[in-house]
């Protein structure tokens, strides 16, 4: 099972890739699929960051 850093690690690299996709399409070849991409990332790293507990990383950190 994935903890919440690997969840915010990966909802980073995603969003990283996203952006980078963005920037290197020509105009002429522009899609909206990144921009949905892009949205869909931003929401689960919101609501990722809203249920972000300290209490469970420091017991993931006593284990």
């Amino acid at each position: 099972m994935l903890t919440q850093i690997d969840r915010l690690t990966i909802y980073c690299v995603l969003c990283l890739v996203t952006i980078s996709s963005l920037v290197l399409r020509t105009p002429e070849n522009i899609s909206l699929f990144p921009l949905i991409s892009l949205a869909s990332v931003m929401v689960a790293l919101t609501v990722e960051l809203k249920t972000w507990s300290e209490a469970e990383t420091a017991e993931e950190q006593d284990s």
